[in-house]
């Protein structure tokens, strides 16, 4: 399994995404099939919104987080290999764009864990403009450990699929990504956010890597 190519191939455009949606709260899915979203809703005992995503290889529960919208459940089989992506949608941020936090499942290859993936996708990161290394460090996730990193660099504040305008301008973006192996799979949470928002969005993602939960 080239489980490295994939992996690249599927996180690092993350990292620019920019979409247009304001709707807070979970809702249908962008990218989900209406008639099998492989997904659920409900509420624990404290009143916190919980979803549990049981589509393809995602078997999974967790908050959802706070001021965010579902937005995309999508599974890739390219080149044979099954990966499912889930992605929750933040409010807009002027000139910035919004944030986006997301869930990548993918089979567990043996020659590439989390700990290497962590490694390698922070060595890509170093080479972004304005490159600042926040942290670097482990974290229990689902009762096993996670490997984690948190970077700012600068990028366009505009979808990478649509060329910018002439008159264009960098802005700073904060990423926090946590990779965890959990038994026949690997899973990736990230965090695409803003300095403006770094306390309240790296305080969700808390509680979601404190909620989070593999399903059987």
């Amino acid at each position: 399994m080239k489980y490295g190519t994939l992996f690249h191939a599927l996180y690092l455009p993350l990292l620019f995404i920019s979409l247009l949606v304001t709707l807070s709260g979970c809702g249908t899915p962008d990218g989900a099939d209406n008639d099998e979203p492989g997904y659920e809703i409900s509420f624990n005992e404290a009143g916190d919104r919980i979803i549990t995503v049981k589509k393809g290889i995602g078997h999974f529960s967790m908050v959802c987080p706070d001021g965010f919208r579902l937005g995309i459940i999508k599974i890739d089989n390219s080149g044979g290999i099954e990966s499912l992506l889930v992605d929750f949608v933040g409010p807009v941020t002027p000139d910035v764009g919004l944030p986006l936090i997301s869930v990548s499942v993918v089979y567990y290859d043996e020659s590439f864990p989390a700990y290497r993936a962590a490694e390698s996708l922070l060595s890509s990161a170093r080479g972004y403009k304005n490159f600042i290394l926040l942290d670097e460090s482990t974290v229990t996730v689902a009762g096993v450990t996670a490997y984690q990193h948190s970077f700012y660099f600068d990028t366009y504040p505009y979808d990478q699929h649509f060329p910018p305008p002439k008159e264009y301008f960098f802005v700073t973006r904060l990423i926090r990504s946590v990779f965890l192996d959990y038994g026949e799979f690997s899973l990736t949470l990230r965090l695409g956010s803003d300095p403006s928002r770094e306390e309240q969005d790296m305080a969700t993602l808390d509680k979601v890597l404190e909620s989070f939960k593999v399903l059987d």
